[in-house]
């Protein structure tokens, strides 16, 4: 059913697949995050947060997350209201919103780490639904 050659391409994808995992693991992510360097600040959002995004609406709550040394607390500034996250032994913090309504209304969100780094806003936020969409053509 298989040449000689389809054989040896299959034996040489399961042994590279066997030493090194297709996706890494959490903790393979995190030890390559950017904020490990040595000299680079420890504070960050995550890639998937920034200004002009939509978040998940009502009656889901949105959650926010990013990186900081272990034990520094985050204050998420949201619509008036102060949120707090303590980023475990991880280097991960994550906070849950109060689910909002849909609205074209935006907000801003304000992150402000117990480390002294600068707080990073964003802005334009509105909630609604979210889609996440894929496929082959």
């Amino acid at each position: 059913m298989f040449g000689s050659s389809a054989l040896l391409t299959l034996a040489l994808f399961a042994a590279a697949a066997a030493a090194a995992p297709l996706f890494p693991s959490t903790a393979e992510r995190l030890v390559k995050a950017p904020f490990l360097r040595a000299g680079a600040p420890t504070f960050a959002l995550s890639a998937s947060l920034g200004s002009n995004m939509v978040l998940q609406r009502a009656p889901q709550a949105a959650t926010v997350w990013g990186f900081a040394a272990t034990g520094t607390t985050v204050k998420t500034t949201f619509l008036g209201t102060d949120y707090s996250a303590t980023a475990g032994a991880d280097g991960v913090w994550r906070q849950a919103l109060p689910p909002q309504p849909a609205t074209a209304t935006p907000a801003s969100l304000t992150f402000t780490p117990s480390s002294g780094e600068a707080a990073v806003t964003i802005t334009n936020v509105i909630f609604g639904d979210v889609y996440i969409c894929s496929g082959q053509s």
